[in-house]
């Protein structure tokens, strides 16, 4: 084939790219195929002037751009599939056993930092350390007992199958060092259990970075046996107070951001006899749950992670109050008088306390 013919196809190749998705970015000929992107679809504002225009324009043609879901899914298929690569390693990173998932660095750095690749200064830790302990003074100041849970990122916990080898200490160690050793803040250590109990059983999903039921089980025991020491009359429910139920999920967290189906089996915690928890309020941001057979009453500032551990602690205590956040409401704390507040927070949030310009406790 003479240069001036593929000179011409390559042309002919190259327009074909540029003007085949702009016509089909107006039909509807991807209208069917899923879309995994959790954001809203850009509009086209026409009346707000040509600034207003241009903008949503550009917002409006990277959402539906022709081909888009097509391309992407092709890309990432072969990237998975043929390359055996992480499609998106930013996002998600693919682990050295098949269909093990971790969250990549657009999240809190939570890949670099829970290998030690990535660190917080003196000025972060500090910053961490004082917003942490601001919030311990103010509450033992209450009579109120504030306790810190930091359930580990599953980095941490299943960290020989991740791709990469880096054996520094994370950030987050750091971090939780630092706060031991500069205040008296009371913190509940969960990772060390945890990592003994992963040998024997799986304790978090292979596509989600959360904990499954039975990991987040067995951190509520170990945070009971913490508080026990403190409330002698608290006492754990039985795992035996539980079926455990198979079933199949697809969709998860990670394989939904990267648009693959996996099929993960997992195992559901199901009560055996009904329970006595009657519910009071239940949003997103603010739960609040009653127990007519227990007294104490505990206060969560929390995140994702406590989703699902909530439906064991509500069977400890008399109240049960989960609050979605990592600030301190004084108001809130007064009108409701908990005898014990947990901060709770994966590994990778600690960032939160860095970035997070306002008080903490207000």
């Amino acid at each position: 084939m003479n240069k001036k013919r593929l000179h011409k196809i390559f042309i002919g190749t190259f327009l074909l790219l540029l003007i085949v998705p702009n016509i089909i970015m107006f039909t509807s000929f991807e209208a069917g195929l899923n879309d995994t992107e959790k954001r809203g679809s850009k509009k086209i504002e026409l009346t707000k002037g040509i600034q207003s225009f241009i903008s949503s324009f550009k917002g409006y043609y990277k959402d539906h751009f022709g081909l888009k879901k097509t391309l992407t899914q092709s890309y990432i298929a072969f990237k998975n599939n043929v390359l055996d690569e992480s499609p998106i390693p930013n996002k998600v990173v693919i682990g050295k056993a098949k269909d093990w998932y971790f969250l990549g660095d657009d999240f809190s750095d939570a890949f670099s930092g829970s290998i030690g690749a990535s660190q917080y200064n003196e000025k972060d830790i500090k910053k961490i350390v004082d917003d942490i302990e601001t919030m311990s003074l103010w509450l033992n100041e209450q009579g109120i007992k504030f306790y810190l849970a930091v359930p580990p990122n599953k980095h941490t916990v299943y960290k020989d199958l991740l791709p990469l080898k880096y054996n520094n200490t994370s950030k987050y160690e750091h971090a939780l060092n630092a706060i031991k050793a500069n205040t008296n803040v009371s913190i509940i250590a969960l990772k060390r259990p945890l990592l003994k109990l992963r040998d024997s059983l799986q304790i978090y999903h292979t596509t989600d970075s959360h904990w499954n039921d039975l990991g987040a089980y067995f951190g509520y025991r170990i945070v009971m046996n913490h508080l026990k020491i403190d409330f002698p009359e608290l006492e754990a429910i039985s795992l035996n107070s539980f079926n455990k139920k198979s079933m199949m999920s697809q969709h998860q967290e990670m394989t939904r951001m990267i648009n693959l189906t996996v099929d993960e089996p997992i195992i559901k915690l199901e009560k055996k006899s009904p329970s006595n928890v009657s519910v009071k309020i239940n949003t997103n941001s603010f739960s609040h749950f009653e127990n007519s057979d227990k007294n104490l009453k505990i206060y969560f500032c929390r995140d994702s992670f406590s989703n699902a551990w909530i439906k064991y602690f509500n069977e400890s205590f008399g109240a049960s109050l989960y609050a979605k956040t990592y600030r301190i409401n004084k108001n809130q704390i007064l009108r409701e008088k908990p005898d014990i507040v947990i901060l709770e927070f994966v590994e990778r949030k600690f960032d939160y306390f860095v970035k997070y310009k306002k008080p903490i406790l207000y």
